[in-house]
């Protein structure tokens, strides 16, 4: 299990974030799907792209993100109110558990 910095749940294999677009986790299941991850547990990069679709209690759609520098790159095609926008990937909240 991995606490670096409150962005991570889970471990290096699948780690979780804290998506606040979709206001719910992600899996990056990057080991499985022939992403790169530099490593960096506080500014994190992963490549490419991670296109997520939700179904979920807290709703569903289109969660389309670049992650670069512990930055989270909304891609325009996300069906959330951050579409199109960049945000620092936060800590996890309170209310959210571990993975």
């Amino acid at each position: 299990m991995i606490h670096p910095g409150g962005l991570f749940k889970g471990d290096l294999e699948e780690p979780c974030i804290f998506c606040p677009g979709c206001k719910d986790t992600h899996v990056l299941p990057w080991k499985r799907g022939g992403w790169t991850f530099n490593g960096d547990t506080l500014k994190p990069t992963f490549m490419p792209s991670f296109r997520l679709y939700q179904d979920s209690v807290k709703g569903s759609g289109l969660c389309h993100f670049i992650l670069t520098d512990g930055v989270i790159n909304f891609c325009t095609d996300s069906t959330h109110p951050l579409a199109g926008k960049s945000v620092p990937l936060p800590e996890f909240p309170d209310e959210t558990g571990d993975t």
